[in-house]
């Protein structure tokens, strides 16, 4: 699914954090082992949702998450297009509340565009690597190119971790 740009979930990036709220490579959740939202993808079903960033998920569906490891819970989340989850959320250290999302097809956007300098500098951020992400890298310094632009910034991805799946 990451190979082809897109999957069925809720459209977020995830992680595990530690309880202090640092990154953690950790597999298994628990108190010092914490589903935690990286970020949504822009215009998915869990931004809409009104999912946030720093977000931690305590249960999936009613069933809490102590045991089970990041891959499990993230199958959880994932699912087919039109269906719907419930996410017991955790935010800012206040009492949980529950978001109903409903699945969706997540197609990754995986490269970004912008002008930079006046419309004198491209601006390319490539955010992952699927069947497509060379195809849009290429049509979008053509079309930079084209613009006249002759100078570039090319923002590639920090390299990622396992434990920050997207769901």
């Amino acid at each position: 699914q990451d190979l082809s740009g897109q999957f069925e979930g809720i459209g977020a990036e995830i992680g595990a954090k530690n309880a202090k709220g640092a990154t953690s490579d950790c597999t298994t959740l628990g108190t010092d082992c914490i589903l935690t939202v990286i970020s949504p993808i822009d215009g998915s079903p869990a931004e809409k949702a009104g999912i946030k960033p720093g977000d931690q998920i305590v249960a999936i569906d009613g069933a809490k998450l102590d045991g089970i490891t990041v891959d499990a819970a993230r199958d959880k989340v994932r699912g087919k297009k039109g269906t719907e989850v419930v996410l017991s959320v955790v935010r800012n250290g206040a009492a949980p509340v529950d978001f109903k999302i409903v699945r969706d097809v997540i197609v990754s956007k995986e490269v970004i565009t912008k002008s930079l300098a006046d419309g004198k500098v491209g601006y390319i951020a490539v955010t992952g690597f699927s069947d497509n992400a060379a195809t849009k890298f290429h049509d979008a310094l053509q079309a930079d190119l084209k613009a006249g632009q002759k100078e570039f910034v090319v923002d590639l991805p920090r390299p990622r971790r396992i434990e920050d799946p997207d769901v």
